[in-house]
């Protein structure tokens, strides 16, 4: 590649980050931030989660997820920050609909938004990202009652237009 194409493609890809990240700053103020990670690296407790780190085996794993207080991170989930151990590098956060505050370690957390599986960006009103519905109606400004519409169980989709060989 040219060296134009390089610093152009590099220019834009920081642009659109950049865009994003002040897009989402008012939430990084409030402390919110999006889960880098998935796996058992949220616990109740600091000694909970040095265990879990300190040995990642399955075997500890199950043990401790079979004990309870070990929760799964969802890369692009959002939480809150409660407070930061920059000592020990965990972070104590609100996860909406877990009742109790989790420790993690904050390597885990970015203060950019982060896609979820989905390619949605999380945000404190919808945790999982924009529904479904959303994007439809994103992708089409008029969508049409079959492009809504969800087969039951036992219908097939139908393809509006099939292509011409």
């Amino acid at each position: 590649m040219k060296l134009r194409t390089i610093v152009g493609i590099g220019t834009a890809v920081w642009l659109t980050s950049s865009v994003l990240a002040d897009q989402y700053g008012d939430l990084v103020a409030k402390g919110y931030r999006w889960v880098t990670t998935d796996g058992p690296f949220a616990c109740i407790s600091k000694d909970d989660l040095n265990r879990v780190i300190k040995n990642r085996s399955d075997e500890n794993t199950l043990r401790m997820v079979e004990k309870g207080g070990v929760y799964f991170l969802i890369r692009g989930g959002i939480v809150q920050v409660v407070q930061e151990d920059k000592a020990s590098g965990l972070s104590q956060v609100h996860w909406d609909g877990i009742a109790a505050n989790l420790w993690t370690p904050s390597k885990f957390l970015s203060k950019r938004p982060i896609l979820t599986i989905l390619g949605t960006i999380a945000t404190p009103t919808q945790p999982g990202g924009v529904n479904r519905s959303d994007v439809d109606t994103y992708l089409s400004p008029n969508p049409t009652p079959s492009q809504s519409a969800t087969p039951t169980l036992g219908e097939a989709a139908e393809p509006a237009t099939s292509p011409t060989p």
